[in-house]
């Protein structure tokens, strides 16, 4: 179809069962033929022949393949039978609808003419899950280039919720999916792609924007990828349901994402410019190492929700209501011995910012500067990170940091971890009007 059309998800399309083919030729003695099975999560399991000797057929490495498939014990190779017709392996799946992935390599012992190992689909997997299959699309064909896809309502119901929609066969067998546009709308409700295979997608120009709307009440993992000459997407909304967005590489970049609702999961070392959060039920989680397509860090702004943050901070990290938890308890042993710093950090009205991140006693955490207004609160109260170092300012910098009145830089924690840097000019903290430090209980921090 031309370049943006609309082609929306259906599913529903009648499952037939998958057949490959496996051909093996010029084997000779010391090659070794294998099948290697692939997982939905990466894993694999290889299917070998053994070491060729005497003086091997075709016959003898497709039975022996045919035989040592059918006697693994692996899950992977569960559900999927071999047979042989001497000439080649021919693989089938037990229930219909259930794809796989089965590659073919050969280990040439150099004995003579090169060896080779060759799969033939004979019959494709079809399945009402799968995006590969024409009938799942309202075009009657599966989306290629330029063409805007839609998760809607019009799409079919199993028996819980409406059609999942599997894009692995599609990565695998067609390529990357160069998008015109992708919106996930209200009516849909089911899980797109998986967490270890997710939805391989780049977004075509449409004007000057290229965008990425979500808004049903679904899953969906969807990675941008370096397989075509298309990377970046100029603004992500997540208005609804479960996304987890990836970056396949450092050119993979997302632009704005604008966090409006639901819960928004991004994957250590995702390519994005800026992140706003509205919404008081907005969840967002950011991995590590994140940052902006020129390695610069990210920008932060936080109206309302609750955003979690594994990555560094730069010079825009604004809450202005809501929470921000800079360093989650699941991360925290992710870091190694490497500084953890924000440059800037702007805490404001009913704004919270939680300075939780740091893992080792060989690690620094480092807010240079920052400042509290209007009942904005700065809080190294919880015991999450005590093991390192906290730090206001670098040394000889000079920043100031100032407290204004109603807001609170509570350092209560408990621990002897939380300090102002020295040298000349040294950093500093101004407090006026109402505003406070909370300092421990246990010490004095003399610096403060």
């Amino acid at each position: 179809m031309a370049a943006g059309s609309i082609n929306r998800w259906l599913g529903g399309a009648t499952a037939v069962a998958q057949v490959c083919h496996y051909t093996p030729t010029n084997q000779l003695v010391g090659d070794e033929f294998k099948l290697t099975v692939y997982g939905a999560a990466g894993d694999t399991e290889v299917i070998t022949s053994g070491v060729l000797t005497g003086t091997p057929s075709v016959q003898t490495v497709v039975e022996a393949l045919k035989t040592a498939w059918n006697l693994s014990s692996d899950t992977l190779c569960a559900g999927i039978t071999a047979t042989e017709d001497n000439l080649k392996v021919i693989l089938t799946a037990d229930v219909a609808g259930t794809p796989f992935r089965v590659v073919p390599t050969v280990v040439d012992a150099g004995a003579g003419a090169v060896a080779t190992h060759v799969e033939t689909i004979s019959v494709e997997n079809d399945s009402p899950y799968e995006a590969i299959t024409a009938a799942n699309w309202s075009l009657g064909t599966a989306p290629v280039d330029g063409e805007l896809i839609v998760y809607d309502g019009s799409a079919g119901d199993d028996a819980t919720r409406k059609y999942d929609c599997d894009w692995r066969r599609y990565n695998f067998v067609t390529g990357v999916l160069n998008a015109g546009d992708s919106r996930v709308e209200r009516g849909y409700t089911g899980i797109i792609s998986l967490t270890g295979d997710p939805w391989e997608v780049v977004f075509e120009y449409l004007g000057t924007k290229r965008w990425c709307i979500l808004n049903g009440t679904s899953v969906c993992y969807i990675q941008l990828t370096t397989k075509s000459t298309y990377k970046t997407c100029q603004q992500i909304t997540v208005l609804s349901g479960s996304v987890y967005i990836y970056s396949d590489a450092s050119d993979n970049d997302w632009g704005d994402i604008l966090a409006l609702g639901g819960i928004l999961y991004v994957a250590d070392e995702t390519i994005f410019d800026k992140i706003t959060m509205l919404g008081s039920t907005t969840i967002v989680s950011i991995g590590v190492d994140c940052t902006d397509v020129s390695g610069n860090d990210c920008e932060i702004y936080v109206h309302d929700g609750a955003m979690t943050s594994d990555s560094h901070i730069g010079s825009f990290c604004k809450i202005g209501g809501g929470t921000f938890t800079w360093g989650s308890e699941a991360k925290q042993a992710g870091y190694g011995a490497v500084d953890v710093e924000a440059d800037y950090v702007e805490v404001f009205d009913t704004g919270i910012f939680y300075w939780n991140v740091v893992a080792n006693t060989s690690q620094v955490s480092r807010i240079k500067q920052f400042q509290l207004s209007g009942g904005g609160k700065l809080d190294t109260s919880a015991a999450v990170g005590a093991a390192g170092d906290k730090v206001v300012g670098t040394a000889g910098g000079g920043e100031e940091s100032r407290i204004w009145s109603d807001s609170i830089f509570d350092t209560n924690n408990g621990y002897d971890n939380i300090s102002m840097a020295g040298g000349s000019p040294a950093p500093s903290i101004n407090v006026f009007g109402s505003g406070s430090i909370i300092k421990p209980t246990e010490y004095e921090l003399t610096e403060l």
